[in-house]
């Protein structure tokens, strides 16, 4: 048996004894040793072979299946140790050598910023050929991903076969880091879960060329969804080193996003023993029971200027008005985080911490007579901002009921009416994403979205892995155009391969329609705006889906969007393209917001707590 068999087939038996349950893999050459040994162990069912053309494609596609075995927890109700644990294990990609292992560079980024754990398991040639002009080959591939990965390892060709032993804990080690936690290497690494990369060099033949290998199960038992190994450490879900939060400021709780479902669950248990309220975005997991339109709330409600304490759980990178309230240097800020590199260390009077606890106080002992006066006015504190909140996305109805043609948060809105609780929806970056956050009531739903970079790419990619991940869940994702054509690869899936069940709703507004509510939509700029941000395309979706074969469906009307939302069938992929107005975009929000600024008024509203 030649060595570069040997040491795949040990790589394989280590990703199975590991608990890997999912690996995607893109053809080459150099990592064919890998791709046979993978095939053998998916024939005996021992993992999900999941193989894509395109690497960039791969990566999103991993970094979906990773995301989707993460819902998949919070959906049977798993409760993981903490915000720094992960509830899953990592997703593999194998790709060949040189370009194929930096187009997977995005994905890396997008789980590294997010928290996703990644196991990036590349080919290359043997040490003595790199720098040499050799084909497909980098000076130093193992450092591509440089600081974007929580651990990088450069395994050489194996010389011997007693030697196979060695590649194999290398990529046990690196399996430890992306689960995140301590390990062997992790002095100083990244605490949370994240990307790995481990570069394996191969030396011809790169075939088998004896028996067969026959993969087993382990004694650590099969490599089957739902049954994580999960690392206990000090992280937001632990006892050890808790901040003790007492009443008196005026506190709100901030949710941001989150890779992990305990977060979400840790702020809503703070806010139902707390009575404050929370403004959720919508893959935070703590939406229920939280601030409707909180970001309108926060930009029009007198409410704001009463802060005076806000705890902060997740990454909130969705609204203005949230980004400065976290830069207000007059309220405490507490944010609860494993790492503060990963958020909270430029926070202004920032306080970052492993977990918070609520103390009540008790109002029979001396001493603490006020507790329950505290919290009488915690709990109206927080009935104010549900008010406002409420009276915020009736504005908001009020104003999209009124416009003629369909827009980005009336499809929003629709969209995730059509969720239901077993449901996921994915959401693509720019506009879709804070249409949802605008126009989502304080229910639970399960929304992911890409929020470690908020980068357009791979979206519909990732939405495939989640589908592949969560077949018994309807899984939707709600894109706009340039989202959708940036992605479009996605759609390539070989007739060999288990295609997803996936609905794609792409609002088409015929370019860069967030472009028009931000600075570079002022009617001051108009005569470059179209080129440089709008960017019109006039691509024709129709096309698109009957080249990739599937389903499609054009609606311009709220009741052709609603039928098609209802008819959902097992075993298709189907595109539903709605078409909108860029041009209106800009209006709208002036519009949403002058109909909230008047609802929100202030004059001695006797439902407004006083300062």
């Amino acid at each position: 048996m030649n060595v570069s068999t040997l040491t795949a087939r040990a790589l394989v038996t280590e990703l199975i004894r590991s608990r890997i349950r999912h690996v995607v893999l893109s053809p080459g050459s150099r990592s064919a040793p890998l791709a046979y040994a993978l095939t053998a162990a998916a024939d005996r069912g021992l993992i999900r072979l999941h193989v894509r053309i395109d690497e960039r494609v791969a990566g999103f596609t991993a970094l979906g299946l990773a995301k989707g075995e993460l819902v998949q927890n919070a959906l049977i109700g798993g409760d993981p140790v903490g915000e720094g644990a992960t509830p899953s294990d990592p997703v593999a990609i194998v790709t060949t050598s040189g370009t194929a292992v930096a187009n997977l560079h995005p994905a890396v980024l997008e789980a590294s910023y997010g928290g996703v754990p990644l196991i990036v398991l590349s080919a290359d040639r043997p040490a003595e050929l790199r720098g040499t002009g050799s084909n497909q080959t980098l000076r130093a591939q193992h450092t591509l991903f440089t600081t974007d990965v929580r651990h990088a390892v450069d395994v050489p060709a194996v010389g011997q076969p007693s030697d196979v032993a060695e590649p194999a804990e290398a990529l046990r080690t690196a399996i430890a880091l992306a689960r995140g936690g301590a390990g062997p290497a992790a002095d100083g690494a990244d605490p949370r879960p994240g990307p790995v990369h481990v570069n394996v060099s191969f030396r011809p033949p790169l075939v088998p060329d004896d028996e067969p290998y026959t993969p087993e199960q382990n004694a650590d038992g099969p490599a089957t969804p739902g049954s994580p190994r999960v690392r206990q450490r000090q992280t937001a879900g632990s006892e050890t080193g808790q901040l003790r939060l007492r009443r008196g400021p005026r506190t709100v709780i901030v949710a941001g996003d989150s890779p992990n479902p305990a977060t979400g669950r840790a702020a809503c248990r703070l806010a139902d023993a707390a009575g404050w309220p929370v403004l959720a975005e919508p893959t935070s997991g703590a939406r229920r029971g939280s601030v409707d339109a909180y970001r309108l709330v926060l930009a029009e409600s007198p409410l704001t200027e009463r802060i005076e304490r806000v705890v902060v759980f997740g990454h909130p990178t969705l609204s203005r008005p949230v980004n400065e309230l976290l830069s207000r240097p007059d309220i405490e800020h507490v944010v609860v985080t494993a790492d503060p590199r990963a958020f909270g260390a430029g926070v202004p009077g920032g306080r970052c911490v492993p977990g918070v606890t609520f103390d009540p106080g008790n109002p029979d002992a001396s001493g603490d007579a006020d507790a329950a006066v505290g919290e009488s006015a915690d709990r109206a504190w927080r009935d104010a901002w549900i008010r406002e909140g409420a009276r915020a996305l009736s504005a908001v109805a009020d104003v999209l009921d009124d416009a003629v043609e369909l827009t980005g948060p009336a499809v929003a809105a629709d969209v995730v009416a059509a969720t239901g609780p077993r449901d996921v929806l994915v959401v693509g970056s720019s506009n879709p994403i804070r249409d949802v956050d605008l126009v989502m009531p304080a229910e639970e739903r399960t929304v992911v979205a890409s929020r470690g970079l908020a980068g357009i790419d791979g979206t519909i990619a990732t939405a495939s892995g989640i589908a592949l991940a969560l077949p018994q869940s309807r899984v939707r994702v709600l894109v706009g155009d340039l989202t959708a054509l940036h992605d479009s690869g996605a759609l390539m899936i070989g007739p060999l391969e288990d295609a997803p069940d996936l609905e794609i709703i792409v609002f088409n507004d015929d370019g860069g329609g967030i472009f028009a509510t931000l600075e570079q939509g002022d009617d001051r700029l108009a005569a470059s705006f179209e080129r440089i941000f709008g960017t019109p395309h006039g691509a024709r979706f129709d096309h698109l889906a009957a080249a990739y074969g599937l389903e499609y469906e054009c609606v311009d009307l709220a009741a052709g969007l609603r039928r098609a939302l209802g008819t959902w069938t097992w075993g298709r992929r189907r595109l539903i393209e709605v078409r909108g107005d860029r041009l209106g975009r800009r209006r709208l929000d002036r519009r949403i917001r002058a109909r909230v600024h008047a609802a929100l008024e202030a004059p001695a509203r006797p439902d407004v707590p006083p300062a």
